[in-house]
């Protein structure tokens, strides 16, 4: 083996290399980064000028493109959404979007509007009670509002508010022309009722110059001058308690005052003095003045007290009163104890005279006075008359009033029109006051019968009154038939200013489609009737729990409650499911309890520990919850009874 070499150390130096420079290469890197931060800002640029392109397309698009406001809202819930055009991904798709919903919205505060002016309209016309009205008023919010809530609940709230402030101004000046409405009726009633007391004092006094009063807890005989001072004090703190009636108050009292004086005065007259009695004969008037003018009243101590309790003055009118009838009734028995005969023709030249200013005032009831007259007096100048007064009637110079009672006739017939009655003025057969009274009746008269043709629509639909109108129910189709023809019926009033009543009830009966209404009516009471059947409603109706207990508890046979009780033909049905549901309400769950199938309310209670099995409410349901499902089945029986009362009147 060859012997291993070794080399000395030190052999291999550092050898140094050379440094390279790339600067040319660095150079063209800047340059290149430069090129790239100019081309990201190009593309972010171009980027943004396309989203702003596609926003405004999208915006162009929604502008020439908008939702029907109409097809929107009468849509169920789930077509709207798919009415509502974009996405929520693309800038074009969302711009689209959002600029339909925003143009949908302004239209359906403007259709809204429209059903608040219609509201009103139909508010004032039947002076619908101010609850009614707010109700009216917040379901037309609640309903154009909600209509959003399923494409977009921003914009529902600001719709809502929208509204909501528009319809809290309408029931506020509603509100505040009711309450004027009440304080001036209130006030006006107030000032009648003050006028029939006054009017009362005559009969006060002829039912006793004495009267028996209880005075804090006293029994008291007073004079009738006395009760009507209780009376007075009584009447005007009533009346003065009303501040618009202050003033009035004052003259009130005043009157007051002078109507006892008068009516005490009216009382000695009729029943001392003007008497058959003192009548009789011209002494027995004289006699009668006498005991007047002495104030000795025959010895009537109620009488001399209650001449005594007048005015000075009224005792002075009084007895000059009684000094001319005296010399009255002297007067008439001197002509009959004469037997002076009349001058008949005195009596007929002032008949003529009387005739022919009644000619020339127009007066017919004047005329056919005269000629009543005339006949008593002298049957030729009766003939006379009535020929003349027929030749004029001919010529138009007096009205004609059978003309007058066919018109009224007419008028509340519900077929009397405007032109009638210009016609009837036009030919003289009318005066001007008669024309502008059937005039301003017609007038009223259609408004009326405005209102009750559209209450006619409501009951025939089976609309509810105003104030039971449920939001829910505002989104019925039911509901929406009923907005429909109510507006068509309203159109229809506004454009036929010279229709009748008569035409106006004719116009509603005819937007009623009979087949319409009942398809409305059987697919309401079929939702209601799966509301409470369906197993994901909140009753469960139609699970075993439910059918087990009635086949316990009502009959041993019993199928479903959708079959034995819920019948659109037969309400009773649904009374019998009252009846049992008010039963269970009785029953309490660990109680063990007889089957039994006896009329409701007479359940047993088993007192054997041993037998039977302790009861369990169907489903777990409260009596709060039956409650509701009752309310639920009565409203049910108020649509049947309507609509099957309607149907029998077609």
């Amino acid at each position: 083996m060859s012997a291993r070499k070794i080399f000395p150390g030190g052999m291999i130096k550092p050898v140094n290399i050379p440094n390279i420079n790339f600067s040319q290469f660095q150079v063209q890197s800047s340059a290149f980064n430069s090129l790239a931060q100019r081309l990201d800002r190009l593309t972010n640029f171009a980027v943004q000028q396309g989203e702003k392109i596609a926003i405004e397309e999208g915006k162009e698009f929604a502008a020439s493109n908008p939702l029907n406001a109409d097809t929107f809202y009468n849509a169920d819930p789930e077509e709207r959404e798919k009415l509502v055009g974009g996405d929520n991904i693309t800038s074009y798709g969302r711009a689209l979007k959002i600029a339909q919903i925003n143009l949908l919205a302004t239209d359906l505060s403007i259709k809204a509007q429209g059903d608040f002016t219609k509201l009103k309209i139909v508010a004032v016309g039947s002076d619908m009670d101010a609850d009614m009205y707010e109700q009216g008023l917040n379901a037309i919010v609640k309903g154009y509002s909600d209509s959003l809530l399923s494409v977009d609940a921003e914009a529902a709230i600001t719709v809502k508010a929208q509204l909501a402030s528009k319809a809290n101004t309408l029931y506020t000046s509603y509100l505040d022309d009711k309450i004027k409405d009440y304080n001036t009726v209130k006030s006006s009633n107030l000032q009648n009722w003050g006028q029939t007391q006054l009017d009362s004092i005559a009969d006060e006094i002829k039912a006793g110059t004495m009267r028996t009063i209880e005075i804090d807890g006293a029994t008291q005989n007073v004079t009738v001058e006395e009760f009507l001072d209780l009376k007075k004090k009584e009447y005007f703190d009533k009346i003065a308690a009303n501040p618009k009636l202050k003033k009035y108050s004052l003259t009130w009292e005043k009157e007051w005052d002078a109507r006892v004086q008068l009516e005490l005065k009216n009382y000695l007259y009729t029943q001392i003095v003007d008497t058959n009695e003192n009548r009789e004969t011209m002494s027995a008037a004289s006699k009668a003045n006498k005991e007047v003018q002495n104030g000795t009243f025959f010895g009537n101590k109620e009488a001399q007290r209650i001449f005594n309790n007048l005015d000075s003055e009224e005792q002075k009118k009084f007895k000059a009163e009684v000094r001319t009838w005296k010399a009255d009734v002297i007067s008439s028995r001197e002509k009959d104890e004469t037997g002076n005969e009349l001058d008949l023709k005195t009596e007929k030249d002032k008949l003529t005279e009387e005739y022919l200013q009644a000619e020339t005032d127009n007066d017919t009831e004047k005329v056919n006075e005269i000629i009543t007259q005339a006949y008593k007096l002298d049957t030729s100048l009766g003939n006379e008359f009535k020929k003349t007064f027929n030749s004029d009637l001919k010529s138009g110079l007096f009205f004609d009033p059978e003309v007058e009672v066919n018109l009224f006739f007419d008028l509340y017939n519900g077929v009397l029109s405007e032109r009638e009655v210009l016609d009837a003025v036009a030919a003289g057969n009318i005066g001007k006051d008669t024309a502008i009274s059937l005039r301003s009746q017609i007038v009223s008269m259609r408004k009326d019968s405005y209102a009750k043709a559209d209450a006619e629509l409501r009951k025939t639909i089976g609309i509810p009154e105003p104030g039971s109108i449920t939001p829910g129910f505002v989104e019925t189709k039911k509901y929406r038939q009923y907005v429909k023809r109510s507006a068509e019926l309203l159109k229809y009033y506004n454009d036929n200013p010279t229709a009748t009543p008569r035409d106006l009830i004719e116009y509603a009966r005819g937007l009623e489609d009979k087949q319409e209404i009942q398809n409305l009516n059987e697919e309401d009471f079929k939702k209601k009737s799966n509301d409470l059947t369906s197993m994901d409603g909140p009753y469960k109706m139609s699970s075993s729990e439910w059918d087990k207990y009635f086949r316990e508890f009502y009959n041993e046979k019993h199928l479903t409650v959708q079959t034995d009780f819920l019948s659109f033909n037969d309400k009773s049905k649904i009374g019998l499911l009252i009846k049992e549901l008010e039963e269970l309400k009785l029953m309490t769950d660990g109680v063990k309890y007889i089957p039994s199938t006896l009329p409701p309310g007479e359940i047993k209670v088993e007192d054997r520990i041993l037998r039977g099995t302790e009861f369990k409410r169907p489903e777990g349901v409260t009596n709060r919850e039956i409650d509701m499902i009752i309310d639920i089945l009565e409203d049910m029986q108020s649509e049947w009874s309507r609509w099957h009362v309607y149907k029998l009147l077609w």
